[in-house]
């Protein structure tokens, strides 16, 4: 049972990293513990990708989200 939830925090990693890095840093010092030098380095590494793809997704997709439906900034005031 908790092997499950370890691979569980271990595939969020990248969500955490995406959303807030710093504090979030503890979360993913305690998940990557045992893992060997090069294993936290390609953890890390696919967590900044991952948060790299998804803040270019929404920059790219996300005026075209707000213009599809008609919604302009102004609407959020």
């Amino acid at each position: 049972m908790g092997q499950i939830f370890r691979q569980l925090g271990l595939t969020s990693i990248p969500l955490f990293v995406a959303m807030d890095y710093v504090g979030n840093l503890p979360i993913l010092i305690a998940l990557t513990r045992d893992m060997t030098t090069s294993q936290r380095s390609g953890t890390v590494r696919s967590a900044m990708l991952t948060a790299f793809a998804l803040g270019l997704g929404f920059i790219i997709i996300g005026q075209a989200g707000f213009q599809f439906p008609d919604i302009e900034v102004a609407d959020f005031w």
